[in-house]
């Protein structure tokens, strides 16, 4: 993946967006955010069965039911912006977990 964009302005991220099978495009996108939810740089994703029913299947296999689909699910990155509910894991601490949308340079983690 290239490197993340931003702006003054507004910040973005490239994301493969889309519906499924050839509806899909690698775009430019906010970046994801969520009170309470840790924003992740992402450094690796895996690809398995469930991405590839997300991408190509007539079903999905992911609990993403809002918008366009994001797809992928395995995730290790860096934290990029932290949240209360987790101050174990600062900026800079390196993760990996499970999530939606992290077919992106960005994207969000739920701290347990």
């Amino acid at each position: 993946m290239n490197s993340p964009t931003t702006t003054s302005a507004s910040a973005t991220t490239r994301t493969l967006i889309g519906g499924r099978g050839a509806d899909r495009n690698l775009e430019e996108a906010a970046l994801p955010s969520q009170l309470g939810v840790n924003r992740i740089q992402v450094q690796a994703a895996g690809l398995n069965r469930p991405d590839l029913y997300d991408l190509e299947g007539p079903c999905t296999a992911t609990s993403q039911s809002e918008g366009p689909l994001t797809a992928g699910m395995e995730v290790a990155g860096v934290v990029e912006a932290g949240s209360p509910p987790s101050r174990h894991l600062p900026v800079g601490a390196r993760v990996m977990g499970i999530t939606t949308g992290v077919f992106a340079h960005f994207a969000l983690a739920w701290p347990i």
